[in-house]
């Protein structure tokens, strides 16, 4: 009698079985776990940006702002600052809700900022480095989790865990 290799049909399907109730639990887990990770990212390109706006203000002694900002297909450099920091953020020169293309420094695109409370729709800093508007808050937000920006009036910038993403 010959013996045979191999798996049974039963085998395999139990198997697959396990495969798929450990990816069930897997994925949502993963999920929340790359939206974080955007999160965190959306934070550290923020704060950045809000060095670099400082920086340069109290480097060259003129106002930079920080403020969000919206590509689109029918306007793919505005020269306006936008309602919604979802879209992404831009840095420039000035100190009003418009402004030239050379007047750009850095412009990040997309973000999972959901909210901005206190302060303008605009952040901006003078040549002393120094906000000229008041306490701003950004609230970003990634499952069950939720990360503030938050800039003082003196220009520092802290974060908070938590913060309103609804």
């Amino acid at each position: 009698m010959r013996q045979s290799r191999g798996f049974t049909l039963i085998e395999l399907v139990v198997t697959v079985a396990i495969i798929a109730i450990i990816a069930t639990w897997a994925v949502p887990a993963w999920q929340g776990l790359v939206q974080r990770s955007q999160v965190e990212s959306d934070v550290r390109a923020l704060t950045h940006a809000l060095g670099m706006a400082r920086s340069t203000a109290t480097t060259r002694g003129v106002d930079v702002s920080v403020c969000p900002y919206a590509p689109s297909v029918a306007t793919p450099d505005p020269t306006t600052c936008d309602d919604d920091w979802a879209n992404g953020w831009v840095v420039y020169v000035g100190s009003t809700s418009n402004f030239t293309l050379d007047d750009r420094l850095w412009i990040h695109q997309d973000s999972n900022a959901v909210a901005q409370s206190g302060g303008a729709s605009r952040i901006t800093y003078n040549d002393r480095g120094t906000l000229t508007s008041g306490n701003s808050t950004l609230v970003f937000c990634a499952a069950s989790d939720a990360t503030s920006v938050v800039v003082a009036p003196s220009g520092r910038v802290r974060l908070e865990s938590g913060g309103d993403c609804s």
